[in-house]
């Protein structure tokens, strides 16, 4: 524990004492399995997801944003009504049990960030003014009038009722991510004449006026803090910058944010919880994990010596020693976890214990938990940890039978097929026919920018080291190994993909390479590249050779990038940003219909508006541009052969993950686990 002590140190917020400094950040609870909407109450799922965080050792969990009972906007949030008071109840029981203190998030709404699928629905969003939706700037936000503020802020005198009839500890006002109460505080946004807008005083009434009311409800010892963006990066309305340099910033800056926090400590504010950017520069507020952790760090250096109660602050600190060196540097009093927390609940207790390697890393890739929700409206979970969101019944049961189980492929399907089963008290074997684990981990955790799949990784191989699982690595599956597999009880083909070659004149030419081969340095890559194929793997590696020093074109042939498979708009738009950055061309609607041992001959099918690059081609007109390597990245295939030849050969056989279909490593890992939990 020693090399993380300062993460164990008890902390005070107002008079209540929390025993460490590791809280869990605010998650949205988006809808069933977590939160019934219909109900206004969170599920039992819901509970036990807060309790197992508990459980795990976090000292504080901040919930997800509930708002406050008003009828001004349609609620977009989970809404504090008293039919949810006994679920709530419930989880503040549970999680006392374990010394975790809880707080809850209130919000007076989204404002302008009111979600598409509201928006279709024909909701009009609010505002502090007549400003754009966040999501389509031909919807303008009808601004609130006095009365309904005043509405507003009196809404919180019954959510603080309510919250005292739960046991809950404190409360967490939010003002974050240019959410409705950010757009009064901030002068970009807010344009209003009348006693909640122009003048400092003025546009802190708000959030002045609700603490007066819960304090005035609570009693002033009740702890309150306020949550707010430290920076918002913000060009523009709808325009986030990816650096703090080189643009003016229209939002809040350092010196402003600093401005509020000392005037509402004033005010009697207990604590303040910082991140970073808002709507308009999401990726700040929801660091994809091309951003590294703690990105925001700098930027809140100092605000210690602004006010003197508290600081939380949240962005990607779940890498062990950027929390740790949070707390030892004063840069903060406590770290809040977001992410981390749902890929592996234990994180506080295997840090106290001294462990981490065995804590199981996010990954940054948005996929589980809010593209989970988003891109494929399913509940909240998590890439690499499917029992996230589903405690409750995706426990692991001992095995009924102990059997013997044969896992051919050491890839993250294999692995977390092997895992599980073990735990579960199988006797497993695993099989791989390349002389270590990954599959394609290997090659995808080799960017510098890829470093928590690398974590990812090292961790599949010390679960399979420390649960002696049987591994025979270099060991390919032919005639003769086919006989031991008779032997197993079960036998489960997770043997992955394989890149994709396509049919292109020339494209066995020695200068054409396939993206695997590219990135784990089994070909020679000249200084002009060609990167064929748009996708997230294409992309990524564009990246990664122009960062070291190659000039790279990249050739999709849809209208734009990452359509095929969909990325999360974080990840995609920051990884975007990056290539321009790099100066990697980009362009789409591309045949590629020669490989040359001098370069590509393409055609363009039509002329796309996105990249400055697409005029100099005419639509259709064959062009040659120039290179000295093609790099192929046109996605995978399911390399599924020993299927058919162990069909019928064996007493149970299985196929999972990309043998089956290439996806994401969050298919993969859903795959074992499901297997390994049911076998």
């Amino acid at each position: 524990m020693k090399e993380f002590e300062n993460l164990f140190q008890p902390v005070t917020i107002g008079k209540l004492t929390i025993k460490n400094r590791i809280a869990m950040a605010p998650i949205v609870l988006f809808g069933m399995p977590l939160y019934n909407h219909q109900l206004q109450s969170m599920t039992r799922d819901g509970v036990e997801y807060y309790a197992r965080r508990a459980r795990g050792g976090v000292g504080q969990i901040i919930t997800s944003g509930f708002k406050v009972p008003h009828d001004v906007e349609q609620p977009g949030w989970p809404e504090l009504r008293p039919e949810g008071l006994t679920a709530l109840s419930e989880m503040v029981d549970m999680c006392h049990t374990y010394d975790c203190k809880v707080f809850i998030q209130l919000t007076p709404g989204t404002g302008r960030n009111l979600m598409p699928s509201q928006l279709a629905m024909g909701l009009k969003p609010i505002s502090s003014s007549a400003l754009p939706s966040v999501w389509d700037p031909g919807i303008i936000c009808r601004p609130l009038t006095n009365e309904e503020v005043k509405k507003i802020i009196n809404s919180y005198k019954p959510a603080a009722e309510m919250v005292a009839v739960t046991g809950i500890d404190g409360i967490e006002v939010h003002s974050h991510e240019g959410y409705l109460l950010d757009q009064f505080i901030t002068p970009f946004y807010n344009r209003r004449t009348d006693e909640y807008g122009g003048s400092f005083e003025n546009r802190l009434r708000l959030p002045i006026n609700i603490l007066h009311v819960i304090k005035g409800t609570l009693g002033d010892d009740f702890p309150v803090t306020f949550r707010l963006g430290i920076k918002h990066f913000l060009k523009d309305l709808r325009v986030g910058a990816m650096r703090a340099k080189g643009y003016e910033e229209k939002g809040r800056d350092i010196d402003d944010t600093h401005r509020i926090i000392k005037r509402l400590e004033e005010e009697g504010y207990d604590g303040f919880h910082l991140d970073a950017g808002c709507y308009d520069a999401w990726f700040w507020a929801h660091p994809p994990i091309y951003m590294g952790h703690g990105p925001h760090l700098d930027y809140i250096k100092g605000v210690k010596d602004v006010v003197k109660v508290p600081i939380i602050t949240a962005s990607r600190l779940g890498l062990p020693e950027v929390a740790e060196k949070v707390i030892k540097e004063g840069l903060a009093d406590i770290v809040a976890v977001g992410r981390a927390l749902l890929s592996d609940p234990d994180f506080p207790k295997k840090l106290e214990k001294g462990d981490p390697d065995d804590i199981r890393p996010c990954i940054g890739c948005h996929d589980g938990c809010f593209g989970h929700v988003i891109n494929l409206a399913r509940g909240l979970s998590c890439s690499v940890n499917p029992a996230c969101g589903r405690e409750l019944y995706y426990g692991l049961l001992p095995a009924v039978r102990p059997k013997s189980i044969i896992v051919i492929g050491g890839g993250p399907a294999g692995m977390e097929t092997a895992r599980v089963a073990m735990l579960r008290g199988h006797r497993v074997t695993l099989y791989e026919k390349d002389g270590s684990l990954g599959g394609h981990l290997r090659e995808g955790s080799i960017p510098d920018f890829k470093y928590d799949v690398k974590r990812l990784l090292d961790w599949y191989r010390v679960q399979m080291e420390r649960l002696k699982i049987d591994i025979k690595l270099n060991m390919e599956v032919t005639g003769p190994t086919i006989s031991e597999l008779k032997a197993a009880d079960i036998v489960v083909l997770a043997t992955g993909s394989g890149f994709i070659i396509p049919d292109i004149k020339g494209v066995d030419g020695k200068n054409v390479v396939t993206v695997g081969d590219t990135l784990l340095g089994k070909a020679e890559i000249g200084d002009e590249v060609i990167v064929i194929g748009g996708g997230l793997e294409g992309c990524e590696t564009a990246l990664w050779l122009a960062d070291n020093g190659k000039n790279v074109t990249l050739l999709e042939k849809l209208n734009d990038l990452m359509l095929a498979h969909p990325v999360f708009y974080t990840n995609r738009n920051y990884l975007m940003g990056l290539m321009g950055e790099a100066n990697v061309i980009t362009l789409t609607n591309i045949n590629v219909e020669k490989i040359t041992d001098g370069g590509v001959i393409i055609t363009q099918t039509a002329v796309a508006d996105r990249s400055e690059n697409q005029d100099i081609y005419c639509k259709g007109k064959e062009r040659t541009l120039r290179c000295d390597t093609v790099v192929l990245a046109v996605g995978q295939k399911p390399e599924n052969g020993l299927y058919r030849t162990l069909h019928g050969k064996v007493r149970e056989l299985y196929k999972i993950g990309d043998c089956r279909t290439a996806g994401k490593i969050h298919d993969a890992i859903l795959a074992g686990f499901n297997l390994g939990r049911n076998i």
